[in-house]
């Protein structure tokens, strides 16, 4: 008898619920186990100076909306990134795959400064220095944080027993905070970078996908090819 594969979602909740609502999932258990949550924290400096906004997550533009700051222009990372900052009300100027193409572009554009980056606690690609050592002057403005939540005991139980787990992994945090855990089963994994992917290298994986570009859609792709992988392997 065919073995029920598990897709486990680690995203914050709200993320990861618009993720699977997204795809067509047909004979899988899907577990919702968030490994981290986002809190607002931090304040806004004053804004009469900055000329033009960088987001580099959805989580970025909800929290400088939270506080109620200026409708500059802004450059983002992300198609995800882009409708939630349009939605908000932003005028956005470009949209780049990832942080290190940001930067090339601001750079490239002349993009006049000073700009603010808004982020969060965990954040990688030093955004705001490098621009800033680019004749770009860049600030920061840390608005949320994305502290670690343990999984949840129906997740603990899939990552102990024998039935294959899909992982998409959108971050190498997440990555990270999976490895700690030391999973079982057979573990199909959907990263988001190759970066992700590397967190996880120390891993145990029987199969591990890259998205072909770093968005959700893409990542769609690869999870519903494990899917179907699992399905049909005699794992």
């Amino acid at each position: 008898m065919a073995v029920e594969p598990v897709l486990l979602m680690t995203r914050p909740a709200k993320a990861a619920q618009a993720f699977v609502d997204s795809l067509p999932l047909e004979g899988v258990r899907v577990i919702m186990s968030p490994l981290i949550s986002i809190v607002h924290r931090g304040e806004l400096p004053p804004m009469e100076a900055y000329r033009a906004l960088i987001f580099t997550s959805v989580h970025g533009v909800e929290a400088y909306v939270a506080q109620n700051g200026p409708y500059l222009p802004c450059y983002v990372v992300g198609a995800k990134t882009a409708q939630a900052a349009q939605a908000s009300g932003f005028s956005v100027q470009s949209v780049f795959e990832d942080a290190a193409n940001l930067i090339e572009g601001v750079i490239l554009a002349r993009v006049s400064g000073p700009m603010l980056h808004v982020r969060g606690v965990h954040a990688r690609g030093n955004v705001a220095q490098t621009l800033t050592n680019s004749a770009i002057p860049t600030d920061e403005a840390v608005l949320y944080d994305q502290p670690a939540i343990p999984l949840t005991d129906e997740a603990q139980a899939a990552l102990s027993g024998a039935n294959p787990v899909i992982v998409p992994l959108f971050s190498p945090r997440t990555a990270v905070l999976l490895a700690e855990f030391r999973p079982k089963p057979p573990l199909l994994v959907a990263a988001f970078s190759q970066a992700v992917a590397n967190a996880v290298s120390g891993l145990h994986i029987t199969k591990l996908r890259i998205a072909s570009r770093p968005d959700s859609d893409a990542m769609g792709v690869e999870v519903i090819d494990l899917l179907a992988w699992a399905k049909a392997a005699e794992i």
